[in-house]
C-alpha cells in the first residue's frame, strides 16, 4: 500500500489537524503565535527530524550537531523531532512540519537524517515514492513522506519571498534533487525551494562512526558522512570532500545555475547569515 494521497488536503485551512489535539492551537500557529520575535519574522527558523532505524544510530547526533551549527547563525530552532521506526509517526511529522512552516518568517530550514526510499523499479528518480523520506515504518511505504508531498504543503502555506531549504542526509536524498531540477522553470518561479542531497540519485550514502572520511578541518566527526562535510564547511578553514563513492547535489530555484556550482551560499536573513551548500555537478 503506498503513502495516502494528500492531494486533496489543504494544509491552508485553519481547521487541518492531522493527528488530533486542538483547532486552536493549529489557528495559533497560523496566526504567527510569536509574533512579537521580529527576529523570527525577518530571519530564519529551523527544524530538524531524526528517523534513527536499522543501520542507522547516529540520526539525532546529525541533528544535535545541525541544530547547534544553526542556532549559531542566528537562526530560531524549534526542538529536535524523533520518528519512531516501528510506529506510524508519518501524520505527526506531517503536523509538525505544517505548524513550523506557518510560523514567521523569510526563510525556512529542514534537516533530516534517515532512510531515504528508491522508489519504484523503472520509473524516472524512482516514481512517486522515490527519494521519499522515510518517517514512519520503515518497510512500509504508507511511512514515507514523498517530494510531492513536501512540495504540496510548501505551496499551501508560503507566501510570497519566503523560501524553504531541505537537507537530506538520506539513501536516494538525490532523487528529490533530481525532481525539484527537473520541475518545468515556469513552476519554479513562485516556488522559492532549494534541496541539499547526500548523494546524488542513483546512490546509497554512507554513515560513519567516525575514522577515515569523516575528518574534516582537524575535527573528526561521528555522524553522516555528508553532515559532517557540511557542517564543517560552514567554518572558516577550508576543508575538502574526501569520500570517493558519494557525490552531494544541490539546486535552487531562485538560482537556476546553482545546481552547476560546486559551493552555494544561501542567505539567512539574520545579521548575513549565510550557509554554505555543497554540490558536485560532474557526478550526477
Amino acid at each position: 500500500m503506498g503513502p495516502p494521497s494528500l492531494g486533496s488536503t489543504d494544509f491552508g485551512r485553519a481547521d487541518f489537524n492531522p493527528v488530533g489535539g486542538s483547532d486552536e492551537a493549529v489557528v495559533a500557529t497560523r496566526d504567527g503565535h510569536d509574533a512579537a520575535t521580529s527576529r523570527g519574522r525577518q530571519g530564519a527558523r529551523g527544524l530538524c527530524i531524526a528517523a534513527p532505524g536499522t543501520n542507522l544510530k547516529l540520526c539525532v547526533s546529525d541533528c544535535t550537531l545541525v541544530s547547534e551549527m544553526l542556532k549559531s547563525k542566528g537562526v530560531l530552532m524549534e526542538p529536535i523531532f524523533r520518528c519512531d521506526p516501528k510506529a506510524d509517526s508519518k501524520s505527526k511529522v506531517v503536523q509538525t512540519i505544517f505548524n513550523f512552516l506557518c510560523q514567521p518568517a523569510k526563510m525556512y530550514v529542514i534537516y533530516y537524517s534517515g532512510h531515504g526510499s528508491k522508489g519504484e523499479p523503472g520509473q524516472t528518480h524512482g516514481g512517486r515514492t522515490g527519494g521519499a523520506l522515510c518517517v514512519g515504518c520503515e518497510d512500509d511505504d504508507a511511512g514515507h513522506l514523498t517530494y510531492d508531498e513536501l512540495v504540496e504543503m510548501w505551496q499551501q502555506v508560503r507566501s510570497r519571498g519566503q523560501r524553504l531549504v531541505l537537507v537530506a542526509d538520506a539513501c536516494y536524498s538525490g532523487k528529490l534533487w533530481a525532481k525539484l531540477r527537473d520541475t518545468p522553470k515556469p513552476q519554479q518561479v513562485d516556488l522559492g525551494l532549494a534541496i541539499q542531497a547526500a548523494g546524488n540519485a542513483w546512490q546509497a550514502v554512507s554513515e560513519k562512526g567516525g575514522g577515515p572520511g569523516t575528518r574534516h578541518g582537524g575535527e573528526e566527526y561521528k555522524n553522516g558522512i555528508f553532515t559532517g562535510y557540511w557542517i564543517s564547511r560552514q567554518k572558516p578553514a577550508a576543508v575538502r570532500w574526501s569520500d570517493k563513492e558519494q557525490h552531494p547535489q544541490f539546486y535552487a530555484t531562485w538560482a537556476y545555475d546553482s545546481c552547476d556550482r560546486t559551493f552555494f551560499d544561501v542567505e539567512l536573513g539574520t545579521a548575513g547569515s549565510i550557509m554554505t551548500m555543497y554540490s558536485q555537478p560532474k557526478k550526477r
